[in-house]
């Protein structure tokens, strides 16, 4: 396991080389560190991250496993669970790099999260990076899923209005105070006490 301060941004080809590489050649070096889970293609974010108490975070990454009838890198535009938002492609990069000798492609591709209906359905700033390996073959498909709240969009909103929430919670988040080393030195002495 990751240690909870630690905070996991992995180049691409880091990301590639030492866990995406392995894992589609049946290895896990790493265990812990990536969450697996095959619904992170088609899960809203929040309740992914909720899923694997990554509630407050960012961003993180996902191990997903495809059925063996799945062509490498092939997904398009894909429905949410619940069907209230939508993975839309945005772009798809040829990624290639020099891994132990061997010349490796992969291919990155960048979706951003639609929510709404008709001209009201817009990206909400969620973003997901998927990459899957092209060549050379691998005996396991998998892929890394990389979700992250970006706050890019027209209705930019970590947890949309009503979408995971208690009936009767604030509408707004709480963002805690940030901690600065000089707050204990501030609380010492109060002017006019």
């Amino acid at each position: 396991m990751v240690p909870p301060a630690f905070k996991f941004r992995p180049t691409d080809r880091e990301l590639v080389k030492r866990y995406l590489l392995p894992r589609a050649r049946g290895e896990n070096p790493f265990p812990g560190v990536i969450a697996e889970d095959d619904t992170a293609r088609s899960a809203l974010p929040w309740e992914l991250f909720a899923r694997h108490g990554l509630g407050d975070e960012e961003q993180a990454h996902f191990i997903v496993r495809d059925s063996d009838d799945k062509k490498p890198g092939a997904r398009q535009d894909g429905g949410c669970a619940g069907g209230v938002g939508t993975w839309r492609k945005q772009n798809k990069d040829e990624l290639c790099f020099r891994i132990g000798g061997e010349t490796v492609w992969c291919c990155k591709s960048n979706f951003s999260l639609h929510m709404g209906e008709g001209e009201d359905n817009s990206s909400v700033g969620w973003v997901m990076h998927e990459y899957t390996i092209a060549a050379p073959p691998c005996p396991c498909n998998v892929r890394i899923c990389h979700a992250a709240f970006t706050g890019h969009g027209r209705k930019r909103k970590r947890v949309p209005d009503m979408m995971g929430k208690k009936p009767g919670a604030s509408r707004r988040a709480h963002k805690p105070t940030p901690w600065c080393p000089l707050m204990p030195l501030l609380c010492l002495h109060v002017p006019g006490s």
